[in-house]
């Protein structure tokens, strides 16, 4: 399954990206070290993504409840999902989409197509 963007959307997640500066060289060694099992287990990660934004919904509703575990509510797991959707569509998201067009260039250099 695979789920690219359209060539719109990849622009302005690269423009915001470039506001955001230039990637570091630990960040581009960190993105070519796990590119490969983001990529493979892709669906996983956004399966888990979507359970937990679900799991929120439905404990925030009320339509199911948690155990009694010490710091651990409603309003903090709410609190933890925006922070978590703010970090990712706002800086994370454009910045790995920054990486793999830089990666995926390098490799296509290196690999002469």
């Amino acid at each position: 399954m695979v789920n690219e963007l359209s060539p719109k959307e990849r622009q302005r997640l690269l423009d915001r990206a470039d506001e955001l500066g230039a990637s570091t060289a630990r960040e581009t060694a960190l993105y070519a070290r796990w590119a490969p099992f983001a990529e493979k287990y892709g669906w996983l990660i956004a399966g888990l993504g979507f359970v937990w934004v679900w799991l929120t919904i439905a404990v925030y509703a009320g339509w199911i409840t948690l155990p009694d575990i010490p710091f651990l509510t409603k309003q903090v797991m709410l609190i933890w999902t925006i922070v978590y959707n703010t970090a990712w569509w706002s800086y994370l998201r454009p910045r790995f989409e920054r990486l793999k067009t830089d990666y995926n260039a390098g490799k296509d250099t290196i690999n002469g197509r």
